[in-house]
């Protein structure tokens, strides 16, 4: 049966009928070319933002391995002199206390010594 014979439409409708779907079939077509330029631009901006991930990757990667560099030259140069400090700082303490109890013994039998023989000094010191 041909679209104009036997139709219960008259022509001018049927006519109409095929503008409209010229027209939706052309907003379709349309609609699917902006679809395809928005993912044109959509992945661009996505190798974009992918190249930037991977950059960042590669720079967290290095900051890492300094992390690494800084952990273990710590471990290797700076922990043993924090150490060795540390333990001169202990040796000094230990001098002090040592030098201050020797100075409170040198001092006790320097006044007793003058205690016991202050008596005999001034004596010793009229009579010249």
């Amino acid at each position: 049966m041909s679209p104009t014979s036997g139709s219960p439409l008259p022509p001018s409708e049927v006519a109409r009928l095929y503008e409209a779907v010229g027209r939706l079939t052309a907003s379709v077509e349309a609609t699917r070319a902006d679809v395809k330029r928005m993912e044109e631009r959509s992945n661009a901006g996505l190798s974009r933002v992918y190249e930037r991930l991977d950059t960042s990757a590669r720079r967290m990667a290095e900051v890492e391995a300094s992390l690494k560099s800084l952990d273990t030259s710590y471990e290797e140069d700076v922990k043993p002199t924090i150490e060795f400090v540390r333990s001169l700082r202990q040796r000094g303490v230990g001098f002090l206390a040592a030098a201050g109890i020797a100075g409170t013994g040198i001092g006790s039998v320097a006044a007793t010594t003058l205690y016991i023989y202050w008596d005999k000094m001034i004596k010793f010191l009229q009579n010249l």
